[in-house]
Parts: C-alpha cells; structure tokens; sequence
C-alpha cells in the first residue's frame, strides 16, 4: 500500500466512525426526549394526585377524562382516596392515592437518573464527533 491509499483508508476509517456516532447521536436524542415526555407526564400526574390528596373531602373535583383521538369528557371525580395504575401487561390495579404519589415521586427520580445518563452518554458522543471532524480534517489536507 503506497501512501496516498494508507491516507484514503485511513479517511475512510474516520467517516465510518464519524457516521456510527452520529447514528448514536441521534439515538439518544430519540432517547432523550422520551425520557423528557416521560417525566412531563409523570409530573402532570403527580400535580393531580396532590389536588386529590389536598382537596379530599372538600368537595367533588371536576375534570376532563380523555377517551382517546384527542377527545375528553367531563367527570367529577366522587372516590378522591383511590387512583387506578397500570402495572404492565394490560392490567391495572387500584391503589390509595398517597401510595399513587410516592410511586410517582419514585418513577420521576428514576427518568430524571436516566436522562443524566442519557445527557452524559451525548456529551461524550459530541466529544468523540468533535474529535473524529477535526482528524477527518487533518487527514483531508495531507
């Protein structure tokens, strides 16, 4: 191999690994704003389980129900003690409503650990990109 094609496959070494971490890059991205719809999710519901437990017995607490393809109804929520959970599998079951939010409380710490991990993973990712353009760039000018 002469030392124009050791250059050539060595460029061409580079842009494979180039294009691997950006493909890993955008799959933590994906990754990423999961986790973040996750965790909004979880805290609308965490909000309400608090208006639950703060409002029970004062009165009824009306609210829209969604029913799905973007359409609620009205309900007034008379039980303020208990909450239904999915707990995989199709099933549910019924729970008290404070053991509904530390089960809520526990569930966002773990989505606010794994973004940590997922924002770490993508600054390591931006670092290695950033390296491997600037290698890509020298290996171009020789």
């Amino acid at each position: 191999m002469n030392g124009k094609e050791e250059v050539e496959s060595e460029l061409q070494k580079h842009v494979v690994l180039y294009r691997s971490y950006e493909e890993q890059m955008v799959a933590l991205q994906q990754q990423k704003a999961l986790l973040e719809m996750s965790m909004k999710d979880c805290s609308g519901a965490m909000d309400f389980i608090v208006l639950l437990i703060d409002k029970k017995g004062d009165h009824d607490i009306e609210t829209l129900v969604p029913i799905g393809s973007g359409t609620f109804v009205n309900a007034t929520i008379k039980d303020q003690d208990k909450a239904m959970m999915r707990i995989g599998g199709g099933y549910s079951v019924e729970k008290d409503v404070k053991d509904v939010k530390q089960f809520l409380e526990e569930k966002k710490k773990n989505l606010s650990d794994s973004l940590v991990e997922v924002d770490s993973k993508l600054a390591q990712v931006r670092q290695t990109l950033t390296y491997l353009q600037a290698k890509i760039e020298e290996i171009t000018k020789k």
